[in-house]
């Protein structure tokens, strides 16, 4: 069922449970202005919470989907924008992105070891990890190799799993 729903208000965790009772999969296009996708990032949490599969549709030049609509028609955002969104893993590095000059190499790299960190390595699929690692190395072959990368990504899931067991372990000394 393909149904469109435009709210104007801040995506909340009923408003998330709503759209799960009538759909699985969710198309999410946040105004493109940094405000918007502010908000889109914010949004994914929430919907990722609800259970529900989710993709973002990023909207060119800072552009609202009205102007868009209204500039190049309904059809053309049906195929350029909602089939084109990208999964919640692929826009979070796009967003992450913003923060960073691209101009320079330490800016580029800082990127890098950030979207492992915040984004990559918190991937649970393996198969999932790789991916993005290797559009990463692909990208960013002058910086870092992909066996680097991955080995950084490994590095990081291990503090991570440290930091869940010490918290789990934490919270049972505390309960006794």
């Amino acid at each position: 069922h393909n149904g469109v729903a435009t709210m104007g208000t801040a995506l909340t965790e009923e408003h998330a449970l709503l759209l799960r009772r009538s759909a699985e999969r969710v198309v999410v296009c946040y105004d493109g202005d940094d405000a918007g996708q502010s908000a889109a990032y914010k949004s994914l949490q929430v919907l990722e919470k609800a259970g529900l599969d989710i993709k973002i549709a990023v909207l060119p030049n800072r552009l609202d989907p009205d102007e868009y609509i209204d500039s190049f028609g309904p059809e053309r955002f049906r195929t350029d924008i909602i089939e084109g969104a990208v999964p919640p893993e692929k826009f979070k590095l796009l967003h992450l992105r913003r923060n960073f000059n691209m101009q320079d190499n330490e800016a580029k790299l800082r990127y890098v070891r950030t979207a492992i960190r915040e984004v990559i390595a918190n991937i649970d699929s393996p198969t999932g990890r790789e991916h993005y690692l290797k559009e990463l190395a692909s990208e960013f072959s002058a910086i870092s190799s992909f066996e680097s990368m991955k080995q950084e990504t490994n590095e990081i899931r291990l503090q991570l799993q440290k930091k869940r067991s010490n918290g789990d372990n934490n919270d049972f000394s505390w309960n006794t």
